[in-house]
């Protein structure tokens, strides 16, 4: 077993322009809002920009998967934390770390059925709803994983031409 991918000998440039570029993006992402608020929101982002970059002709790469899978996967994050939220504040729940465990898996499976559901399935925005669930977050919350994603979306639209799949 080979450590180094013997294709990136061949293609060291493409390797080192592609990830180049997949810095650049999130990067101006970065910049624009205050990642330091979104931590854990912010970790989907760059598995998205990992796929947009290196698998840029695979279906998660494709912009319905990608911005369909997000909307679902933040949607479902927000109705779950709000159903968690209303029934701690209404006493049938106790507030401790075992509901939102609960609530953070129901997120991520009901996502998950649902992204399959409208064939609009991108793995990391299973990871929104259930970081939606485990983080306090605001209508700026929502904004920002939503824009970030339509940046990503119409950074790959533009440089579909010039993007290949590194593996």
């Amino acid at each position: 077993m080979k450590l180094i991918d013997p294709k990136v000998k061949l293609n060291m440039k493409r390797y080192i322009f592609q990830c180049s570029l997949a810095t650049v993006a999130i990067l101006m992402i970065f910049l624009i809002f205050d990642v330091l608020e979104y931590t854990t929101i912010v970790a989907s982002l760059g598995a998205t920009t990992f796929i947009i970059f290196t698998m840029p002709k695979s279906y998660a790469s494709r912009i319905r998967p990608l911005i369909g899978g997000y909307i679902v996967g933040t949607l479902v994050g927000m109705l779950s934390r709000l159903i968690l939220e209303i029934l701690i504040m209404m006493n049938f729940i106790s507030p401790h770390s075992r509901p939102f465990v609960i609530f953070a898996a129901l997120a991520v499976g009901l996502a998950t059925f649902l992204m399959t559901l409208v064939n609009a399935e991108h793995p990391p925005a299973a990871g929104v709803a259930m970081a939606l669930v485990f983080n306090n977050w605001n209508h700026w919350t929502i904004v920002f994983v939503l824009t970030a994603v339509a940046i990503l979306a119409g950074i790959k639209i533009a440089l579909r031409p010039v993007l290949k799949n590194l593996y």
